[in-house]
């Protein structure tokens, strides 16, 4: 039996001729069989020729522990709920673990701070007003309301001194509110009678001069204040006093200013 020769020419189908004493792809393959076949590289080799080496399969990915996937979580949600921009997470997560500064304890309240003696008047206690100018100067009367819970302020006690002659006690009277002697709310003095009456302008003036008994350097100035705006809608304060004078009602209040 004769070996097949190729025809001289180009090989059909390739495009190249056979070189010159070299075997055909038969021959070189020992005779018939399947050429080895073209695919990926994990392909198997075709039957009867070599084909690569089959690959290793691919790793398992590692699985991922708790705490991990609890911080990717918490971060993730922080992105959502709070909008934390992603360059800022590390930042933010290290803050949390440090100790903000600051001082240690709290800093002292300056003098001026509101307190509880702010409600009262500065310097005036009961017993200037309703002990020694009411009874003992003037031989006036206090007692409390008749009304036990009436009060213009949120104090614990009232007085309303009123003078023992007949014809001034429904035109003149002075109301004390206060918690403790040295704790006055409120004073107020009204006078019934017409602009102009000298009763007014010395009661006024008088009350204003009691406030300030214990501080000389204030009695004057409110003093005068009182005398010059008896028939007046005006207003003042002097040593952490508001004194309001008014017409109708007519009347001189001091309450504390702070």
């Amino acid at each position: 039996m004769s070996t097949y020769q190729p025809p001289a020419g180009p090989n059909p189908g390739f495009g190249e001729p056979w070189p010159a004493g070299a075997p055909n792809g038969f021959e070189a393959r020992g005779g018939f069989g399947p050429p080895a076949r073209s695919g990926p590289p994990s392909s198997p080799a075709a039957p009867g020729g070599f084909g690569p080496p089959p690959m290793a399969p691919p790793a398992k990915p590692k699985r991922q522990g708790p705490v991990t996937i609890l911080a990717v979580l918490l971060i993730g949600l922080t992105l959502l709920c709070c909008g934390v921009p992603s360059a800022g997470i590390g930042a933010a997560l290290g803050g949390g673990l440090t100790q903000p500064d600051g001082p240690s304890e709290p800093p002292n309240m300056p003098a001026e701070f509101p307190n509880t003696n702010q409600r009262y008047l500065p310097g005036t206690t009961i017993n200037d007003v309703a002990e020694q100018w009411m009874k003992k100067d003037n031989g006036w009367v206090c007692t409390p309301p008749e009304q036990a819970d009436y009060r213009l302020s949120e104090a614990k006690n009232r007085l309303e001194c009123v003078p023992t002659d007949k014809d001034l006690k429904y035109d003149v009277d002075v109301a004390i509110e206060y918690d403790g002697d040295n704790q006055l709310t409120q004073v107020e003095a009204s006078c019934n009678f017409k602009p102009g009456a000298e009763m007014c302008r010395s009661l006024f003036a008088t009350m204003a001069d009691v406030l300030y008994l214990n501080r000389s350097e204030n009695r004057k100035p409110a003093e005068e204040w009182a005398s010059k705006n008896v028939d007046t809608d005006n207003t003042t304060v002097i040593g952490g006093i508001r004194l309001t004078v008014s017409l109708s009602p007519h009347q001189i209040t001091a309450i504390p200013y702070s």
